[in-house]
């Protein structure tokens, strides 16, 4: 299936495996970009769950010498 930005369905496929190919309006991406401006808002290098710092390993218990 694919769908625009706006939910419309463009082109479905069967019950079986399908290649489809769609055909897009190269001015109606370029409104859409305006009229929806989701690159616009992105922030690069933010850190994700496989790119996050690893935990801060646990304070050692009161009491317990430093290094223990």
């Amino acid at each position: 299936m694919v769908v625009d930005p706006w939910g419309e369905v463009l082109a479905e496929a069967g019950p079986g495996e399908q290649v489809l190919s769609v055909e897009l309006d190269p001015a109606r991406v370029a409104a859409t970009r305006v009229d929806f401006p989701v690159l616009r808002d992105r922030v690069l290098g933010l850190p994700t769950p496989s790119r996050a710092a690893p935990a801060a390993s646990a304070a050692p218990a009161a009491g317990s010498p430093p290094g223990a």
